[in-house]
């Protein structure tokens, strides 16, 4: 039987080689427009398509399928598909499928014609990807999940399964560690916030503000600070380079709605359960910013925040302070911010 991974691996080249067509039509991101998000149904189908044709090679093989988003899902088993509630889900197949086809659909990808009429890209393709979690139907959390595949649109792919994480580009494969990090340097150190918009905006200072503050790290010394629009290049940075990457919009969340307020956007199953499956096998931390480990239902739409960080001292400062002086201050800080964000919902 062929492996989860290869499964995970050959879906979302799939999608990707797909979404390579539709780049060519013209895709780009315009102000005040989201065309990507447009051709979100022909990335579901091109993944549907592979994992149909990948049924009839082994008749006897069900596997399940969930988009994000979505209420129901899709039973598929010797070339034949149906749509099937997603409490189903949990009983009949043998491994299940959970995909966020399109995730990084802010990121500026412009598309240009060559004098050969060829598509030539240009842009964020590093921050937008393809992403696609397997697991067993009847143990659907992160914690047991058993593979994942995130195909960045620049053409890197990332897996990961119990045998650890890799990358592979051309044919060539690498292996992804974690490198240790214990003191955060103005130089090479970025913090990633999950602050593409304007409600995530002032959390996001709050939060970087208080890590200067107890560190003692002066402004002229201050890390970086970024936020790709996209959770998988996120939570994949910790893994590659000295990076920490986290999302408050959860906490946030839950004191907004004291005023009927609501969060725009949020993390959730979908979005952080690909990446934080590599990210773990990979060696680095992966937790909700009150410190606990993220083990999310893979078949619910759950909502969380997340902190992700290489192994070692710096990760475990970062998160304390969250944890012990940013995460008080937030009621009052959101009733204080109340008024902005009640002209902004409106």
């Amino acid at each position: 039987m062929i492996l989860p991974i290869e499964l995970c691996k050959g879906m979302t080249k799939s999608i990707y080689n797909a979404v390579e067509e539709i780049r060519s039509t013209g895709v780009k991101e315009l102000r005040g427009d989201h065309p990507i998000s447009r051709h979100e149904v022909d990335a579901e189908n091109a993944g549907l398509r592979y994992l149909t044709r990948e049924s009839k090679k082994q008749p006897s093989l069900k596997m399940g399928l969930l988009y994000e988003q979505k209420t129901k899902g899709y039973l598929i088993s010797d070339g034949n598909v149906r749509e099937i509630e997603i409490e189903e889900l949990k009983e009949l197949p043998d491994i299940a499928f959970l995909s966020d086809p399109i995730d990084g659909s802010k990121a500026e990808i412009a598309i240009y014609l060559s004098s050969c009429n060829k598509p030539m890209q240009i842009g964020e393709t590093q921050d937008a990807f393809s992403t696609v979690i397997a697991f067993n139907p009847d143990r659907h959390t992160l914690k047991d999940a058993a593979a994942c595949a995130l195909q960045r649109w620049d053409g890197w792919q990332f897996q990961a399964d119990e045998n650890g994480s890799t990358a592979s580009y051309n044919g060539e494969e690498a292996v992804i560690t974690a490198n240790r990090l214990d003191k955060i340097a103005s130089k090479d150190t970025k913090f990633y916030t999950a602050a593409h918009y304007g409600h995530a905006l002032p959390m996001s200072t709050l939060v970087v503000e208080e890590i200067l503050r107890e560190l003692k790290i002066s402004e002229n010394d201050s890390p970086g600070v970024r936020s790709t629009g996209c959770t998988t290049a996120d939570i994949l940075k910790p893994t590659m380079t000295r990076s920490i990457a986290f999302d408050l919009r959860e906490p946030v969340d839950r004191e907004m709605r004291k005023y009927g307020l609501k969060m725009k956007r949020g993390c959730h199953s979908w979005d952080v359960a690909p990446p934080g499956l590599l990210a773990k096998r990979a060696g680095a931390v992966l937790k909700d910013v009150y410190g606990n480990d993220i083990d999310c239902d893979l078949l619910a739409d759950d909502y969380s925040s997340y902190f992700a960080a290489p192994p070692g001292e710096a990760g475990e400062k970062v998160l304390k302070i969250i944890r012990d002086k940013v995460l008080p201050k937030i009621p009052e800080k959101v009733k204080s911010w109340k008024e902005f964000w009640d002209t902004e919902v409106k």
